[in-house]
């Protein structure tokens, strides 16, 4: 599978362009193009696209957006313009647009005259598809293509908007711990997204948040939770409404340990620590996010302090999980199926049985990711995690090493009549294998 390139230098600034088409659209589809506010956008898109002196392509497909097959790195407002663009190129059903080479202000009013009454149609798509003009529209099917050398398909965009999600939480925390107020907007639209990205994918969005590229910082910490969160949600078959609500509730959980060394008093003052932090923005919502964090860092029984809610027993189990697998020093990383085992251990004590049972149930005993040695000495890469709770230990895996070198098969260890088991999980680092590289091959 081949990919976008993200380091050759696009002929026009992806992020810029972007903004400018989005722009343009956006000005179509509420007022007459002999209006003088379309002069100054019009006039500038023309001079980028004279300056590039090539034709240009852009594709905005889910939640990635290219042009010329440059992803555009796209935060803050230029976020909200690639949603933007995308909102205006779905209702035609279109996913590309080519700018050919040369184009005048004329001919790009001429595009924008067409584009207008295509918005504006009964059949938006149909009217579209009669567009005959110098900027071409085009409907793209299945995977996201554009040429031999441009591709991205499903699996891929679940890796984006994991990231894109991560990216948009990092300016939200920056944000709060500014004191400046919470908005939600944005992580709203990236929550909607990985949601929507997830479904059939499941598996991979839990070995995503396992990726060590995404270990040690706040905000990526926040995002696994958050998505682990997703996964429990998404399992109890929860509405669509209520999936984001938990998910932005996990997102915020930990807001207390920012600019903090990991302690062994995190646990009591983490919580705490979130709770002021959260309580000082003045909106309903924000308050919300607080009662959660504090909530999730609640004993399930305490004689001192109230028990914590449903919303708290769930975000507290894949907290505890990740902090557990992603250690800091001083801390000690554990291994994921020695991570869930100690909070079995200390379910009914710690964390609500039912939310622990969910959470192996959703990863399984061997998550996604985990670099295992099998019985027969085969080094693996657990792949998905068995749908019949009986088979938790057996999950399917990708061998990826075995006694005659480097391999590439799967084996499902629920039904391989060799009766090949797992041993153990192993250092993926200490193996040199790249878990990553096959989750999304």
């Amino acid at each position: 599978m081949t990919g976008p390139s993200e380091t050759e230098a696009p002929a026009v600034d992806p992020a810029p362009f972007v903004k400018d088409v989005a722009l343009l659209l956006k000005l179509a589809q509420v007022h007459a193009l002999e209006n003088s506010i379309f002069d100054g956008p019009v006039r500038a898109l023309v001079q980028v696209l004279d300056k590039a002196g090539t034709e240009v392509v852009l594709v905005s497909m889910a939640d990635t957006t290219f042009v010329n097959g440059v992803l555009a790195r796209l935060r803050g407002s230029l976020a909200e313009s690639a949603d933007m663009l995308r909102k205006a190129l779905e209702r035609v059903d279109v996913q590309e647009l080519v700018f050919e080479r040369g184009i005048t202000e004329a001919e790009l009013r001429e595009f924008l005259v067409a584009y207008q009454r295509a918005f504006r149609s009964p059949t938006p798509a149909a009217a579209a598809k009669e567009i005959r003009c110098r900027v071409r529209l085009k409907t793209i099917s299945g995977n996201l293509t554009s040429g031999p050398a441009f591709q991205i398909d499903a699996r891929q965009n679940v890796l984006r908007t994991f990231a894109r999600l991560a990216v948009t939480t990092e300016e939200a925390l920056a944000a709060v711990q500014a004191g400046q107020p919470f908005r939600s907007t944005n992580l709203r639209r990236a929550v909607q997204s990985l949601a929507d990205a997830a479904v059939g994918h499941e598996a991979l969005l839990a070995g995503i948040t396992r990726f060590p590229n995404f270990r040690g910082e706040l905000h990526y910490h926040l995002t696994s939770v958050a998505a682990l969160t997703l996964l429990m949600a998404m399992r109890l078959e929860l509405p669509k409404a209520a999936l984001a609500e938990v998910t932005m509730a996990a997102l915020f959980h930990d807001v207390g340990r920012a600019g903090r060394e990991p302690s062994e008093d995190d646990a009591v003052l983490a919580p705490i620590r979130s709770l002021l932090k959260l309580s000082e923005q003045p909106s309903a919502e924000a308050l919300v996010q607080a009662s959660a964090a504090f909530e999730a860092g609640l004993p399930l029984h305490s004689k001192k302090v109230w028990s914590p809610g449903a919303l708290g027993r769930l975000i507290a189990v894949p907290c505890r999980f990740d902090l557990l697998t992603g250690g800091k020093p001083p801390r000690r990383a554990l291994a994921p199926d020695q991570a869930l085992r100690m909070i079995q251990d200390q379910a009914a004590v710690r964390f609500d049985p039912l939310v622990v049972r969910l959470f192996v149930q959703t990863v399984g005993l061997f998550p996604v990711g985990t670099t295992v040695r099998l019985s027969g000495g085969q080094l693996a890469i657990v792949l998905e995690v068995p749908a019949d709770a009986v088979n938790f230990s057996r999950p399917v895996v990708k061998v990826v090493r075995d006694e005659m070198g480097p391999a590439d098969y799967t084996i499902d260890l629920a039904t391989d009549e060799g009766g090949a088991t797992i041993v153990g999980s192993v250092d993926a680092v200490e193996e040199g294998v790249n878990p990553p590289h096959f989750l999304l091959s």
